[in-house]
């Protein structure tokens, strides 16, 4: 199975599982896809991850003017 221990995904492969999930589940859009990506891509070098929670209320906010 794609994603297990033994079949590892690549980080192209990661990212498109990453953006489908938040197409499906938040409805993104593309803007608010790249950011949350950049964000999450850099996370170790974030110094205040509520970055990521701003992000993630602007998919939900396109989400609602949808």
């Amino acid at each position: 199975m794609k994603g297990a221990p033994n079949d590892p995904m690549s980080l192209e492969e990661t990212v498109a599982k990453f953006r489908a999930c938040l197409r499906w589940g938040m409805d993104a859009g593309d803007a608010n896809l790249q950011g949350l990506e950049d964000a999450v891509m850099s996370l170790d070098a974030l110094v205040d991850a509520s970055l990521i929670i701003h992000l993630f209320r602007g998919c939900e906010q396109e989400r609602r003017a949808a």
